[in-house]
């Protein structure tokens, strides 16, 4: 249904942006564990070589591939949101990438707080344009002295078509134009049944 998809459209994005933002924070992981691993370093550290807790002395390089994998996408992922871990650059290099990581990331989170918010916003709007346009019918079939009946067809069709984003033009009298031709015969003869029983 055409309605509906267009109603939960921002939502069945969501599962696209989280996958899009897995896959980058997976990169960006693989490049910080390649950092930890080469001996490109200036102070003689790397962020590899931090020990796990004070009761060892066993580093993060001491450990398993996976876990050296997720803790450096733990990092990434604390790169683009509020979260925070013990994990830090322990050279200039890493200190760069560090940076970089957090320009991209405060662009992408962004991006995707952004897209969402303009879409629930176009969601909003079109709900408030399909309420009015309703509104405005309805008060000129009833100003028409249109029949109870009538109104209610008359309305719960072009709502359909509103819904269907088939939106015609609701304004004063051009608003039967977008009524099928039964229907558009039925008003036109109530509206001017005064008329053409008293000339």
């Amino acid at each position: 249904d055409r309605y509906w998809g267009r109603q939960f459209l921002p939502f069945l994005e969501l599962p696209a942006m989280i996958m899009c933002l897995v896959i980058l924070n997976h990169l960006i992981g693989c490049g910080w564990s390649l950092l930890g691993r080469l001996d490109v370093t200036d102070t003689g550290f790397r962020w590899m070589d931090e020990q796990l807790s004070w009761q060892t002395e066993e580093t993060i390089a001491h450990q398993s591939v996976f876990f050296q994998w997720s803790t450096a996408v733990h990092w990434a992922i604390t790169q683009m949101t509020p979260g925070s871990m013990s994990v830090q650059p322990a050279n200039s290099v890493e200190r760069i990438y560090n940076i970089l990581c957090l320009l991209i990331g405060t662009i992408f989170f962004s991006s995707i707080v952004s897209r969402l918010s303009v879409k629930l916003t176009q969601l909003h709007e079109t709900r408030r344009k399909t309420a009015r346009s309703i509104n405005r019918l309805s008060r000129h079939l009833r100003h028409a002295e249109v029949s109870t009946n009538t109104v209610i067809m008359a309305t719960q069709y072009l709502s359909e078509r509103l819904r269907l984003n088939e939106e015609s033009a609701l304004l004063d009298a051009k608003v039967v134009s977008a009524l099928p031709e039964k229907m558009q015969i039925s008003l036109h003869f109530e509206m001017y049944r005064k008329q053409m029983l008293h000339p």
